[in-house]
């Protein structure tokens, strides 16, 4: 970077017949401290005009031809800026007149001795510039021969460079403060687990380096071996080339997604839950058309048709809710399809602790098919018990005639976090213009709805660790994990009944436990995820069937067993997690605020942390 430097007068005098014109003591004496040890840059008359080389200094002249006794001389003055000009050692410009005005626009600071006198005979000038444009600062003032001089400094606001920001003390550390926070705490948000150290390794790989709009060659996906697949390079349908590895790589994902989901067809490229909702609505349905699908404050999702959502502006969603004892309103549901022309009939939630009946929602299905005359697709949402699937011990949805289930790869299937959509129907090429919007192409209408329909290249990184994951979710020891999942979840409800707390539906089938606090211990949802966050214990306030507190202060917790789970603790930790569910809320109750709980209550919230930490220290986390 460049810094100029010089003494000018009031009319930004510089000298005359190559001599300066204004100097004083404490001025040369600022010129040596500020350019020693520095680059000095100067045009020929300047050089000429010193007594000698300036000591300490590399003394840098522009000249047309090599300047005997300087220490570099520059013959292309454009190539010199542009090779230091975004440099971090500071170069000071020291005249002349024609060079200040080549340096000016690249110049960070301007360091200028400004005397208040003038001179009508100076031949050169310091050029003109907008003062606006510059910070000031005074750095010092004085009297010399009965001058006044002030040394300021300029510094260019346009070129002037924020602090540089280092990473590794910024980002980096708090990714270290967030590997503690995780590992002294109990992970109970039940949308939430840990990665193995592979999944990470894929996706932390050069992958992320590859664009690849497009797909790959679906064949053989469903007969050959993986060892076949990731041998075989064949034919896609890429908009970029380079994709030998890629190609396999993802053919393997949607193999590995088929089989173990029962699919005809998988899309492993969707980058999150929302966005393979919303592409299984574009692939399928018109704006305007009804989907009939699960009410937000009785456990859907917001992608399930809440108004904030861009897909509710498109569709029309018309919801339905849950019973007293907390199950799917299946006679609801049946009214609802045969009262409304409906497009689509999505089973999914967030929030629920039962295990659907698809067998009855197929026949209701049937029902509404014949009383209106057109196909309407059967999709289920399921992306909080897709593990369970996975390991067989909750029933999948596309055993049951559906055509379309979609999921995320982490939360219960321990994954990256991402989307997948599995289908039954044709396979065909997604290039090629599918003729009837019938049941039967839903797989290539689903293809073509995420690329170009609503995603643009796929996250092959995280398509790579979705296939690990796959991989891992068809071991005896996933499938042992998955079982254990629910039996810890059923265990911690039971215990949690017993310290007091109402649980809506009676209690799980899952791996998830909704808490009605208010009813429990007369405080709000809110209030109580706080009070847990400060020992250790993280789960998340969520709404209830009827509830009037809103979003953001509702009066219930929603809280599972996923990630402690994966972490080893069984049925003795969870009888301890809820004894200190039951202590936080007892103090919450007794402290009315989080205030007077963190001040009043200070001692008791220490201890509490303490025994979260040390149980959590006995179960470390596997990838950590």
């Amino acid at each position: 970077m460049f810094s100029l430097i010089a003494a000018i007068g009031k009319n930004r005098e510089l000298g005359k017949n190559g001599k300066l014109l204004f100097h004083a003591k404490e001025d040369m004496r600022f010129f040596r401290e500020k350019t020693i040890n520095h680059k000095i840059l100067m045009g020929r008359k300047t050089w000429e005009s010193l007594p000698g080389k300036l000591k300490n200094r590399e003394n840098i002249v522009v000249s047309r031809h090599e300047v005997k006794g300087a220490d570099q001389s520059i013959t292309n003055l454009s190539d010199f800026i542009d090779q230091n000009k975004d440099t971090d050692e500071e170069i000071f410009v020291i005249g002349g007149g024609m060079l200040y005005f080549e340096l000016l626009p690249y110049a960070k600071t301007l360091y200028l001795t400004e005397f208040d006198a003038s001179n009508p005979s100076a031949d050169t000038f310091f050029p003109a510039f907008n003062s606006s444009s510059y910070k000031k600062t005074i750095i010092k003032q004085g009297f010399e021969d009965n001058l006044h001089f002030s040394i300021n400094r300029y510094e260019n606001k346009l070129l002037a460079q924020p602090e540089r920001i280092n990473m590794k003390d910024l980002i980096f550390n708090l990714i270290e403060k967030e590997k503690t926070r995780q590992s002294e705490g109990l992970e109970l948000i039940p949308s939430e687990n840990y990665v193995s150290k592979d999944i990470l390794k894929a996706m932390g790989s050069v992958l992320t380096n590859k664009y690849s709009e497009g797909y790959p060659s679906f064949e053989g996906l469903n007969e050959w071996s993986a060892e076949e697949i990731s041998e075989k390079i064949l034919p896609n349908y890429r908009y970029y080339g380079g994709q030998v590895n890629v190609d396999r790589i993802e053919r393997l994902a949607i193999s590995l997604a088929c089989k173990l989901f029962h699919a005809d067809h998988a899309n492993v490229q969707p980058h999150s839950g929302a966005n393979a909702n919303e592409a299984v609505y574009f692939a399928w349905c018109e704006p305007g058309d009804n989907i009939l699908a699960m009410n937000l404050g009785h456990g859907g999702h917001l992608t399930h048709g809440s108004p904030v959502t861009r897909s509710a502006h498109i569709y029309n969603f018309i919801p339905y809710g849950t019973t007293e004892d907390g199950d799917l309103n299946y006679n609801e549901i049946e009214k609802l399809a045969l009262e409304n022309d409906i497009k689509l009939i999505l089973v999914g939630y967030s929030a629920f602790m039962k295990i659907p009946d698809f067998k009855r929602v197929s026949l209701i299905r049937q029902k509404a098919e014949t009383k209106w005359g057109h196909e309407i697709l059967l999709m289920a949402d399921m992306a909080h018990v897709a593990g369970l699937i996975a390991a067989g011990i909750h029933p999948n949805p596309l055993d049951f005639d559906f055509n379309v289930m979609t999921t995320t790869t982490h939360k219960t299937l321990r994954g990256p976090r991402g989307g997948l959509i599995l289908s039954k129907g044709k396979v065909s090429s997604p290039l090629k213009k599918v003729k009837e919007k019938v049941l039967a192409n839903i797989p290539t209408l689903i293809d073509k709805a995420v690329f170009p329909g609503t995603q643009g290249g796929p996250l092959e990184h995280i398509i790579a660790a979705k296939a690990i994951c796959f991989a891992e979710a068809m071991s005896e020891d996933f499938r042992n994990y998955a079982s254990q999942t629910v039996i810890n979840a059923k265990a911690l409800a039971k215990s949690l009944q017993k310290n007091g707390f109402y649980l809506q539906g009676g209690g799980t089938e899952n791996h998830l436990i909704l808490i009605n606090i208010k009813k429990s211990y007369n405080i709000s949802g809110k209030f109580y995820e706080k009070a847990l966050d400060l020992i250790g214990l993280t789960l998340n306030a969520n709404a209830l069937p009827g509830d009037t507190g809103g979003a953001f202060n509702p009066d219930g917790v929603r809280l599972g067993t996923p990630a402690i789970t994966t972490r080893g603790l069984k049925e003795p930790e969870m009888q301890k997690i809820a004894d200190w569910m039951k202590e936080i809320a007892i103090l919450c109750q007794k402290a009315e605020t989080l205030s007077v709980l963190t001040t009043d209550y200070a001692k008791e919230i220490s201890q509490l942390r303490d025994e979260v930490k040390s149980l959590a220290k006995d179960f470390p986390i596997p990838s950590i």
